[in-house]
């Protein structure tokens, strides 16, 4: 377990200190649901499959629009479930191949819960698709004590389909806290600015 987490912190790190996006060609998506670039879904713990109308919309962004855990703070959160062990998504499908995203995500602390001497950051997971395949995911554990975190994705291939969504708390060794440990709240956030760049804008490829 550890290893993966460790692997999962310098990928960021690399990712981080490489080439800043080439501005002119980065494009800021509307999250309003009016860009026909981009099309936003969610799907809620108890959906069979992803909706529009499941999206959750808030003053600070956007998510999966339905309850998680038994007192969570903003219900359009994208959230993990302790109690039913599962978790809300959120889908970006974008009309061209991309080949790097950045998202502003808000309410995703970093100690928000201390549970013995343990601090337990919040964490999720993204994925990137090229049609129905995947072709690369991630971990992010948020660094952020005020919960705005940037998470930036770099894929091994261009992608056309992002996926995001919690997973249960996780200490500083990487180690997530187990089902039914902590059952009031866990991982969740909000989504208040997507960027990416189009996979012919890149002029590094």
């Amino acid at each position: 377990m550890l290893m993966r987490y460790t692997g999962a912190i310098y990928l960021a790190m690399a990712l981080f200190s490489g080439p800043v996006f080439a501005q002119s060609a980065t494009i800021t998506a509307d999250l309003g649901g009016n860009d026909k670039s981009v099309s936003i879904s969610a799907q809620n713990i108890t959906d069979t499959a992803p909706s529009t109308a499941a999206v959750g919309r808030h003053p600070d962004g956007i998510g999966a629009n339905g309850r998680q855990a038994s007192a969570p703070s903003i219900k359009a959160e994208t959230g993990y479930d302790p109690v039913t062990n599962k978790s809300e998504h959120l889908y970006f499908t974008f009309t061209g191949p991309v080949v790097r995203a950045e998202l502003d995500l808000t309410y995703f602390y970093a100690d928000e819960v201390v549970a013995g001497e343990a601090s337990l950051h919040e964490q999720g997971i993204w994925r990137a698709y090229a049609g129905n395949q995947q072709v690369d995911q991630g971990y992010f554990i948020s660094t952020a004590s005020d919960g705005a975190y940037q998470l930036l994705i770099t894929t091994r291939r261009p992608f056309d389909r992002l996926e995001i969504f919690a997973t249960p708390y996780v200490n500083d060794e990487g180690k997530e806290v187990g089902a039914g440990k902590i059952t009031t709240d866990s991982s969740d956030f909000l989504v208040k600015s997507l960027s990416y760049l189009p996979a012919h804008a890149d002029a590094r490829r």
